[in-house]
């Protein structure tokens, strides 16, 4: 006698999705059928929810190719909102942006190295959050940039 596969439930075949293919690459519908093992109709309702209401903690993104669609998931926890984004990285921006336009005599390399260390110790700051999309998540007092390494003379001479 034969076992007969009972097709995956809906919540299974999500967590199943998330599984294979929630790494933040495009992968063809075709491909996550295959490899959750799902039915396509199933697959593709479930996704469906993935891409309008973000279930299964996910983020999701559709874009046609050829005839057929890929989809991109990613965790919901590893993003951080544009609102966030523009208003912390604009005025650094903007600061590169005038060294930029410098002429060699007058342009300040520790200026544009502060601003890579702001940078960075945002990068950091967003790494370290629960959820990127909370905006009460602190750092450790003890982190610091690590541009030259903690000890090296940048960080010495200028703490952020």
């Amino acid at each position: 006698m034969v076992a007969k596969v009972k097709p995956a439930s809906r919540l299974v075949l999500g967590k199943q999705i998330k599984a294979h293919c929630g790494d933040g690459e495009w992968h063809s519908f075709e491909t996550i059928v295959t490899k959750t093992g799902g039915r396509a109709k199933k697959v593709w309702g479930t996704l469906d929810r993935m891409l309008r209401w973000g279930t299964y903690k996910t983020k999701c993104e559709r874009k046609k190719v050829g005839t057929e669609y890929h989809f991109r998931l990613s965790p919901k926890d590893n993003q951080i909102s544009v609102h966030e984004l523009i208003e912390k990285l604009t005025p650094i921006l903007k600061e590169l942006e005038v060294q930029g336009r410098a002429n060699a005599a007058t342009m300040s390399p520790p200026t544009v190295r502060i601003m890579t260390a702001k940078i960075q110790k945002l990068l950091e700051g967003w790494a370290e959050r629960p959820s990127a999309d909370r905006d009460t998540a602190t750092r450790s007092p003890s982190t610091s940039p690590s541009i030259g390494g903690p000890d090296g003379p940048f960080n010495r001479r200028h703490q952020l």
